[in-house]
């Protein structure tokens, strides 16, 4: 188990907010006029957004906006999209690990959506996996020392038992020695008994 752990360490992992993004969580879809978004925290530096938005129907008026929460608007995309329109956004860890997806629509018979991956932060980058390997190895070494005192502990527990059982033999049986000799005493005190009463010497 402490070899497979080991080995997880080097892998490369996927911050919070890229694995929302990739479970559609980022996702958004708006048909008349009105507002809709969705706000995802947990974002690394280095994560890298891509957004397609397809949709709207006046110009000026119909929008999809990527925020920082709170924040200004990174970009915008203005409608009407008639061909899906795709865009990159690096998170770069300054007030950016929040983000909302926001369309605003304020036509009746509009729609958009807009729809987003996320790729997780290269393993070099600042908020890629290898800065957490630090992080990783110390929680590797504690588990350590916590399965190898639990092992210690049982080790213990088992001689500890094991001890017992030894003990509890040794009474039994010199209990068992005990109980013959005292029968046998007995038996030979009752033949006494009996040859003293035949008016015999006792053997």
């Amino acid at each position: 188990m402490l070899a497979m752990l080991v080995g997880s360490t080097s892998a490369a992992f996927a911050s919070a907010g890229c694995d929302v993004v990739n479970a559609s969580g980022f996702n958004v879809n708006r048909g008349g006029t009105g507002v809709s978004g969705k706000i995802v925290s947990g974002f690394a530096a280095g994560d890298k957004l891509s957004i397609t938005v397809i949709g709207g129907a006046t110009v000026n008026d119909d929008w999809f906006l990527l925020i920082p929460s709170p924040a200004t608007t990174l970009f915008e995309i203005e409608g009407p999209v008639n061909t899906p329109q795709t865009v990159s956004y690096t998170v770069t860890g300054n007030r950016d690990t929040t983000l909302e997806s926001n369309i605003s629509l304020t036509n009746s018979f509009a729609s958009m959506t807009a729809t987003a991956t996320c790729v997780a932060a290269p393993p070099n980058s600042p908020g890629g996996s290898s800065s957490n390997q630090n992080l990783d190895s110390q929680l590797l070494r504690e588990l350590q020392i916590d399965l190898t005192k639990t092992v210690a502990n049982q080790f213990r527990r088992g001689n500890h038992r094991r001890h017992r059982w030894r003990h509890q033999r040794c009474f039994l049986r010199e209990r068992r020695i005990s109980d013959q000799r005292r029968r046998e005493r007995s038996a030979a005190q009752s033949r006494g008994r009996a040859a003293v009463g035949r008016g015999t010497p006792s053997r």
